[in-house]
């Protein structure tokens, strides 16, 4: 029987369970629980140990941070990024045991988990018996081993990126490293390359602000001058022996000076300096971002398939519904 136990300790503890699990990364992190507490202006936001049958540090086998929100009747619980080392007891990882540790007796209840694991490491079976819905996913994950010595990373890239990595160095490219502070430079470019792409901009200068305040000393940013105008910058969050690749952007004058190529090649350097021992380059999508797919896969990394998005609501039929009442939910929330 898994038992779930509210986290009420310091940050130290919380990154110190972390470090002893065998899946985790940066959204894991407290200061990723501190960011998600911000941008939310709530107290719905919390942490929660995973123990098995006792509540003792040997039965510790896995941490969440989810949120619950009550509208009239209807319990929406958010998982995000979790759980942790828990792929040896998904099978008892069921929506009627999150509900029964949540003390949610009434109602209609929608739960949502998203998780990086990898789905290899998961008895797929045991998603259906425990009346989890799978949500069709695209997105793969990429990760580089950064334990490789230089000359076997190099050796595996593709021919096309070693060709860029080498006209981007023939450039005169100036680049350095940002401090967090820079945040309002690194948005802009990053507004620039969203309208060049006429994409919406996935984050607010507010929200930006906040991730880079709270995750100050974690951050790793890099970026490209030409002519002493920024064209491309590249940041990665640090934790324990990991690196996340978190946000990237490029405008054009960057893009005809291969700057992205230079930047990640640099972040993977400094990153072995750093004794990191993984780079996850985040997300791919082939079917949807064929030019970012197509950059990260030349880099040479161990592709797998994360485990995506899981679903549940104790009347079924509702799932059917569920982005509807969602976005209904969320509208009435904001007036």
């Amino acid at each position: 029987m898994l038992i779930f136990k509210s986290y009420n300790n310091t940050q130290k503890d919380w990154n110190f369970f972390l470090k002893t699990r065998n899946f985790y990364d940066v959204r894991h992190s407290f200061n990723y629980l501190k960011y998600l507490k911000e941008i939310n202006k709530d107290k719905t936001i919390s942490p929660y140990l995973i123990y098995k049958d006792t509540e003792t540090s040997e039965n510790l086998i896995g941490q969440i941070i989810l949120k619950v929100k009550k509208f009239f009747f209807i319990n929406i619980i958010y998982i995000y990024c979790g759980p942790t080392n828990l792929e040896n007891f998904f099978d008892e990882f069921s929506p009627t045991t999150l509900i029964k540790n949540l003390n949610i007796n009434k109602g209609i209840y929608y739960v949502r988990l998203k998780t990086f694991l990898p789905d290899r490491d998961i008895n797929l079976e045991d998603i259906k018996k425990n009346n989890w819905k799978r949500l069709e996913n695209t997105e793969e994950n990429i990760i580089l081993d950064l334990k490789k010595n230089i000359t076997y990373l190099k050796k595996n890239l593709s021919r096309n990126w070693r060709h860029n990595l080498y006209r981007s160095k023939k450039k005169k490219i100036e680049t350095k490293i940002l401090l967090p502070s820079n945040y309002n430079e690194i948005y802009s470019l990053y507004e620039e390359m969203c309208k060049i792409k006429k994409i919406e901009i996935p984050f607010s200068k507010k929200a930006f602000e906040k991730f880079c305040n709270i995750f100050n000393d974690d951050m790793l940013t890099i970026g490209a001058y030409y002519n002493g105008e920024l064209v491309s910058i590249r940041s990665v969050v640090l934790f324990n022996k990991k690196a996340l690749d978190i946000f990237a952007a490029t405008n054009l004058s960057g893009r005809s000076l291969y700057a992205s190529y230079r930047l990640l090649w640099e972040i993977i350097l400094l990153c072995k300096k750093k004794k990191k021992e993984i780079l996850d380059l985040n997300g791919l999508d082939k079917l949807n971002n064929l030019g970012v797919y197509n950059f990260k896969i030349g880099i040479g990394g161990n592709i797998y398939k994360p485990l995506g998005v899981l679903e549940f609501c104790n009347f079924q039929f509702l799932l059917f519904f569920s982005k509807i009442i969602l976005k209904f939910i969320n509208k009435i929330k904001k007036k």
